[in-house]
């Protein structure tokens, strides 16, 4: 069964993304912040990971960053933000599987989703 991280420091978001990838037969795995998540993606197999970028604690361009870092399967990123701290040509061609804005299209991420439990 697929992994995928859901980090986001708002409650409510997380638990959308959740309710939008339940059927998806997926162990979901949440944190809200960049500085925890990238522990848990250190000590567990975790296939993809959808990360806000503005979070207190480690930002979603430092968690892509550190996940660039590693040496060992490196899970793929799809970053979210409502703000434009990075652009999306700049995330894309640092090592981001995809670039979403915030309000997320839940179709979107969905297909998203599928694409990656495929792979």
């Amino acid at each position: 069964m697929k992994q995928v991280l859901i980090v986001d420091d708002n409650k409510d978001i997380v638990d959308v993304i959740k309710e939008e990838l339940f059927e998806k037969n997926l162990v979901i795995i949440t944190s809200n912040n960049g500085k925890d998540a990238f522990e848990i993606i250190k000590n567990n197999s975790i296939d993809f990971v959808i990360s806000d970028i503005r979070m207190p604690d480690g930002d979603g361009v430092e968690l892509l960053r550190n996940i660039n870092s590693l040496k060992d399967k490196k899970p793929k990123i799809i970053l979210m933000t409502g703000f434009a701290e990075i652009s999306k040509e700049e995330a894309l061609k640092n090592g981001c599987y995809a670039f979403l804005k915030k309000p997320l299209d839940w179709e979107e991420l969905s297909n998203l989703a599928d694409k990656l439990l495929k792979e």
